[in-house]
């Protein structure tokens, strides 16, 4: 049925920063893969619609899972980009299909699957996507119907959550702290260790009240290189960090590897290089960043997220709370969703049963065939009815009676033949 194709038979694959180990974060997720060059590979594959989301935080494939050749196309694009890592991508790749894969789109608009949910930016990108895979020709009615629904529920927790204030209070609490401890900041040197959308967040904030130097240290050159010159920074190499934070007064990291990137002996020795001038330290990671041990060091004032969060105005429970509103205005949304979906397949269902009593009609009209009517009649209701026991969006209450509907139409037409 035409109907089922708009959500139904959605098919995602993707990797992410919590799915994938760290050797593949940074084969994947750097800001050099093109979105444009992504969608011309899967359409050079053979694939005739998907969307690529391809940002430093995760790759995600949709597209409407019509033809098994498509996924597997999109698995082999994947592991050509892990490279001499792909034998790691089959443990790091999520599937989802039908409403999961609608369900985790949305939350992707919506930044809840952000590392920092809320990020004011993430649905722009999104949009992005969708807007260039229109223009790859690789946007299909399904897809457009989806991501249309993902727009609007990320509009909807937008301005309904307080959930896009998190980022913003965030940086202000840590605007405020720096100038507790560093007092004006036109002063002051930011290193970012590390890379991700959340920490970029910081930047312009900061840039805003004086900071006129950035520093941005990677293990992956090519990515710090990147991060760089879209923020307005100077890149260091990653064996140069240490010289990187003696320079700096303020610090956020966002490594989110296996182990910990500053351990207290490191941050000793840039104490002492830096003539015991305080440094403030915000741990982004997800996992931590840093030894939690090294917030015992004199001149080290290390704060993480969470302790941001708690000197924003509302705090954590106020995080909370914008998390449950966000879902529960997702779950709505796809009610509306399966709603909609629902009164397509009754509407087709319905229409096929109007073309299958004009036949009948037809038939009855030709002398002498009764017993073929009859059987096409007993097929054609046996059909309609198995369709209706597969309507799985609605109630078995509704199935039932769409069931009597059916039945009676057909009793009524098939006793006026008779008579």
């Amino acid at each position: 049925m035409a109907g089922s194709r708009h959500g139904k038979d959605l098919l995602l694959i993707g990797i992410d920063y919590r799915s994938a180990p760290e050797v593949l974060r940074d084969r994947l997720f750097q800001d050099e893969i093109s979105t444009e060059e992504g969608l011309g590979a899967l359409a050079a594959a053979g694939l005739k619609a998907a969307v690529l989301i391809a940002t430093c935080e995760r790759i995600d494939v949709i597209l409407p899972a019509e033809q098994r050749e498509d996924e597997q196309a999109a698995r082999r694009w994947l592991a050509s980009l892990a490279g001499a890592e792909s034998r790691r991508l089959g443990d790091s790749l999520y599937r989802l299909s039908g409403e999961e894969a609608l369900l985790h789109l949305w939350r992707i608009a919506a930044s809840l699957e952000s590392a920092m949910p809320g990020e004011p930016q993430v649905l722009g990108q999104v949009r992005k996507a969708e807007r260039l895979a229109e223009e790859a020709g690789l946007l299909s009615p399904p897809l457009v119907e989806a991501f249309q629904a993902a727009f609007a529920a990320a509009k909807r927790v937008r301005s309904e959550t307080a959930l896009g204030e998190r980022a913003v209070t965030m940086a202000s609490a840590a605007l405020q702290v720096a100038r507790d401890l560093h007092g004006k900041l036109d002063s002051c040197r930011l290193l970012l260790l590390g890379l991700g959308e959340g920490l970029e967040l910081f930047v312009g904030p900061f840039q805003s009240v004086g900071v006129q130097q950035v520093l941005v240290c990677h293990p992956n050159g090519p990515r710090a290189d990147a991060a760089a010159l879209r923020l307005g920074a100077h890149a260091r190499r990653w064996e140069e960090r240490e010289q990187a934070l003696a320079e700096a007064e303020i610090v956020i990291t966002g490594m989110a590897s296996a182990h910990y990137s500053l351990e207290p002996d490191l941050l000793r020795r840039v104490i002492k290089a830096r003539r015991h001038r305080p440094i403030l330290v915000i741990d982004g990671g997800v996992p931590g960043d840093v030894n939690p041990s090294a917030g015992e060091l004199e001149d080290i004032f290390l704060y993480d997220f969470d302790d941001l969060e708690g000197l924003a105005l509302a705090g954590q429970s106020r995080r909370r709370l914008a998390l449950e509103d966000a879902k529960t205005i997702l779950a709505e949304e796809l009610e509306r969703w399966r709603l909609r979906l629902s009164g397509r397949e009754t509407a087709a269902l319905l229409r096929e049963a109007e073309i299958g009593l004009r036949a009948l009609e037809a038939d009855a009209l030709s002398a002498g065939e009764g017993s073929a009517v009859s059987l096409l009649r007993q097929q054609l209701l046996e059909r309609l009815t198995a369709m209706a026991r597969g309507l799985g969006r609605q109630q078995p209450e509704e199935r039932a009676a769409l069931e009597r509907l059916i039945k009676g139409l057909f009793s009524a037409r098939y006793d006026d033949e008779k008579e």
